[in-house]
């Protein structure tokens, strides 16, 4: 069944709790928009299962995690879920993830009243709620570890957002915690500066992953043609009706004859195009996960200011409800988008065919309509069994990377969120000098952020913010580690920083050396020019140190710390 718009509008100003049981029932609770700009109806109010459409959601969720199963919730509190859901949906339209959490949430608070005999919310008092705090502060995790502030905070927070819901209904019950609220209750309020839970990737590590993952991008030709080659081949031989063995022993040659002694190690290795490119991607540009998952064909374009090139990537982000967005990126990833587009062409061509067919058995297929949302997709996967096709989950892309970086003997659990992070980091330092790696597309990110945000204002903002922390950081740990009494330093600055952090009247002032270094990091201007550091900020010798080491030795701008040891050993040695 379909909708229009009108038709539409009057679903959104109808009372369900003044519908007779069954008009309730069949009233539309959620639809999927067409392309012809009607609406396909996906569940009904009385369905046991209600399905929200992919567009709720950010790239890279499960199909799975998109429906919210009324199955699992107490018998006697099914009606009132399904009326308090249905008003928050309409009232607030929230981000799926943002509903289904509450649905999980809300579910496990109403499944524990039903446990307690509680058969209805307005009979919910404080003294049930303060006992599902206890309650779930009792908890275990599968590691026997008690549950994470962060998630405790989301149980409680749903009983609030209940309680709100429900308020001026039949439903409405006493406030669940007067005089607390549920990041108290959770033991997750704010105790001194936030420190983020993901791991920035070590040096090595990811040093070993991206030149591992870039060797893979530069075969990609090769691999790819012999894909080509090897699916003729086998198309030629079921047309011409020879049978299966006869089809893997032809591949098998072709194979040998491009160097590879059997067909599995051939295949293997051109797997690994889809991983290598997302970590290339990942890596080199600081996008989320769900940004990558949106990313398809003709990802990229290049602008050129009087000879000067700038490559740019262009996807959606969900995260800030920027919608479409964009990303300066060094000229590798282009390699990279290139080949993840190739790699994806039979898929996209599969999922086509599947959608058509579709349509063929059934006109109006919701089906169709959700795969024709991924038609152009550069990260698809085969689902089993058949020939399905379906945009890269998340978990999935996880899994791939950890994958990758297994087969190539490297000890480090990756999460996707890890490469923004890092990211992040290493542009950090290149504002400080200290250039790892990129140094060409570093360069950009030396300019003034504002400068530079002001070149294509459809980029991603947060990254900048994510950068700016990152430099302060950078900046922070470097001043820390000078006042540390057992660091050796050297140099003309190294004098008066020594003298400053032997000064008990100067330490009485501050908590600890980091609260010092936080304070009197906004007035010390530091550079890395890879024997020293550089205090000069009128350009001192205008960044000769970092070509002739030894100016740093006896300039009266410079630092040189323990982190500059192996330069100066190798310049004593010479």
């Amino acid at each position: 069944m379909r909708l229009d718009k009108a038709a539409l509008e009057r679903i959104h100003q109808a009372d369900a709790d003044a519908l007779e049981a069954s008009a309730r029932d069949a009233l539309p609770v959620t639809w999927l928009k067409t392309s012809e700009g009607d609406y396909q109806i996906l569940s009904l109010y009385g369905d046991t299962l209600w399905r929200y459409p992919q567009s709720r959601f950010s790239a890279g969720t499960k199909d799975c995690t998109r429906n919210l199963d009324f199955s699992t919730v107490a018998p006697s509190f099914r009606a009132s879920l399904k009326t308090l859901l249905r008003r928050y949906d309409l009232s607030e339209t929230p981000a799926g993830n943002t509903l289904v959490g509450f649905f999980h949430g809300a579910r496990l608070f109403l499944n524990y009243l039903a446990e307690m005999r509680v058969t209805r919310l307005a009979g919910v008092n404080a003294m049930h709620c303060a006992n599902y705090v206890d309650h779930c502060r009792r908890l275990r995790s599968k590691t026997g570890k008690p549950l994470a502030p962060g998630g405790l905070a989301k149980r409680f927070a749903a009983v609030e957002k209940l309680y709100r819901l429900a308020s001026r209904t039949a439903d409405a019950f006493a406030k669940p915690w007067p005089d607390a609220s549920a990041k108290c209750l959770a033991g997750a309020t704010v105790r001194g500066p936030w420190k983020s839970k993901t791991l920035i990737i070590p040096d090595v590590i990811w040093a070993d992953l991206v030149q591992a993952a870039s060797s893979r991008l530069d075969e990609a030709d090769a691999l790819l043609d012999i894909r080509v080659e090897l699916d003729d081949l086998r198309e030629r031989c079921r047309r011409d009706g020879w049978s299966r063995r006869t089809e893997d022993n032809r591949a098998i040659c072709l194979v040998n004859q491009r160097g590879y002694r059997r067909l599995r190690d051939f295949e293997s290795r051109y797997l690994e195009l889809r991983s290598a490119a997302m970590v290339v991607i990942l890596s080199l540009s600081g996008i989320r996960v769900h940004e990558l998952c949106y990313l398809s064909n003709d990802a990229w374009y290049v602008t050129d200011d009087d000879g000067e090139m700038t490559y740019w990537m262009r996807s959606r982000s969900d995260k800030t409800g920027e919608g479409d967005t964009e990303w300066m990126i060094p000229e590798r990833v282009t390699k990279a988008l290139d080949v993840a587009q190739r790699f994806a062409a039979p898929l996209q061509a599969q999922l086509e065919a599947n959608r058509r067919d579709l349509l063929v058995g059934d006109p109006r297929s919701v089906q169709a309509y959700a795969l024709s949302e991924h038609r152009e997709r550069l990260f698809l996967v085969r689902t089993t069994p058949g020939d399905g096709i379906a945009a890269m989950a998340a978990g999935t892309v996880t899994k791939h990377l950890n994958r990758f970086a297994a087969a190539h003997g490297i000890d480090w659990r990756f999460t996707p969120h890890q490469f923004r992070r890092t990211f992040a980091r290493y542009v950090a330092r290149s504002g400080l000098g200290d250039l790892r790696y990129l140094r060409t597309h570093f360069k950009h990110w030396g300019l003034d952020m504002t400068t530079l945000y002001a070149e294509n204002e459809r980029q991603d903002a947060e990254l900048y913010d994510e950068i700016m922390a990152a430099v302060r950081h950078e900046h922070v740990e470097v001043i820390t580690h000078w006042l540390d009494e057992d660091v050796l330093i050297t140099g003309g600055c190294a004098g008066s920083i020594r003298a400053f952090r032997t000064s008990n009247e100067q330490l009485r002032t501050y908590q600890d050396r980091r609260e010092m270094a936080l304070r009197i990091a906004d007035t010390v201007f530091i550079r890395a020019t890879g024997a020293a550091w550089c205090t000069a900020d009128d350009g001192g010798c205008g960044g000769r140190g970092a070509i002739e080491a030894t100016r740093c030795g006896d300039c009266a701008n410079s630092v040189i710390d323990d982190k500059n040891l192996r330069r100066w050993m190798g310049i004593y040695q010479q």
